[in-house]
């Protein structure tokens, strides 16, 4: 009986054992990229992005700034994504993952960890700088959001076009202003060589007048003192021509 007891427990303390170092066991095992979207090794390319869909709406940083971790789990979101849903990518980290799972018992809990994070790193292709992308190419905003997005835009174009109009009105002022003193002046220079011509015309016919005058005057006193002199002094009968 005792022995029994003895064998029972030493076979308790093997799995035990057995189960803490194994890289198999849910507890302890690194979480895979699959994990994080919550699907299969095998999902296909829409399951994928469906399943990013449906965590990106969970786990966007906007549900509740204030918690950090919300802000990690969404970038690992993001970075397994980005490797699942090329191929490329995805055929480099199965590999990876395959090896991963291949390697012996033996291994401490620590090299698990840091060997776990050697996998989910980037494969070199730049997936930090394509986070934004990929969320702003999938990312369905909900329709309170598309509200105030649109009602922004609108907002954004009606005052870009007020402004257009209030720019335009002024242009033509100006330019209206500038025609108008352009016109002033071009009327003012006009009168002033007209009012120049008649002045010069004037004083012409001034001095012609005076000079014509004076002879026409002694012209006529000339004339009337012949006819004066005809009629007051007639010539003496029997006088002497000189």
């Amino acid at each position: 009986m005792k022995l029994n007891r003895r064998t029972l427990a030493y076979k308790c303390s093997l799995w035990s054992s057995l189960t803490r170092h194994s890289p198999f066991t849910t507890h302890h095992r690194f979480s895979t990229y699959y994990d994080t979207l919550q699907v299969k090794p095998d999902a296909t390319v829409d399951e994928i992005k469906k399943a990013f869909l449906e965590q990106s709406k969970k786990l966007h940083p906007d549900i509740d700034p204030s918690n950090p971790d919300l802000h990690k789990k969404f970038v690992r979101l993001n970075e397994a994504y980005s490797v699942l849903s090329k191929s490329d990518s995805r055929r480099q980290y199965d590999n990876r993952l395959r090896l991963r799972q291949a390697e012996p018992f033996r291994e401490t809990s620590g090299a698990q960890r840091d060997r776990g994070s050697d996998l989910n790193s980037r494969p070199g292709h730049g997936f930090e700088d394509e986070q934004q992308r990929y969320w702003e190419q999938f990312h369905q905003p909900s329709a309170s959001q598309q509200a105030a997005f649109h009602s922004t835009q609108r907002r954004s174009r009606n005052l870009k076009v007020f402004g257009y109009c209030i720019f335009i009105m002024l242009a033509g002022v100006f330019v209206h202003y500038i025609g108008f003193r352009k016109l002033e002046e071009a009327h003012s220079a006009f009168m002033d060589k007209k009012d120049r011509i008649i002045q010069e015309m004037y004083e012409e016919a001034k001095e012609r007048a005076r000079a014509n005058g004076l002879k026409k005057q002694q012209e006529i006193l000339r004339q009337k003192h012949a006819a004066f002199m005809a009629k007051y002094n007639p010539p003496k009968p029997g006088g002497d021509d000189k």
